[in-house]
């Protein structure tokens, strides 16, 4: 996520900064945490059924999560895999 000012690493927080002409791998996986674990694979396995190299920046994006609904089949997580 792109930021204006210097971003303070707080607990499991870090500040990176990505190349600017960086290529991702996305997808949206849908349900609760527990399930994060078992989305990766499935991105992993795309992008080299694409002929694509990852470059090995995994990023998550918490788009909706506890804050937003106490029913987890409504949680959504961006997954995004930096390629080369």
């Amino acid at each position: 996520m792109p930021v204006n000012a210097v971003v303070q690493a707080v607990g499991r927080v870090a500040a990176r900064q990505l190349p600017a002409a960086a290529r991702a791998a996305c997808t949206v996986y849908s349900g609760p945490c527990e399930g994060l674990a078992g989305a990766w694979p499935q991105l992993f396995d795309w992008v080299a059924a694409q002929g694509l190299t990852p470059l090995g920046e995994l990023l998550e994006v918490y788009l909706r999560g506890p804050e937003s609904s106490a029913d987890s089949t409504d949680w959504r997580t961006e997954l995004k895999l930096t390629l080369l």
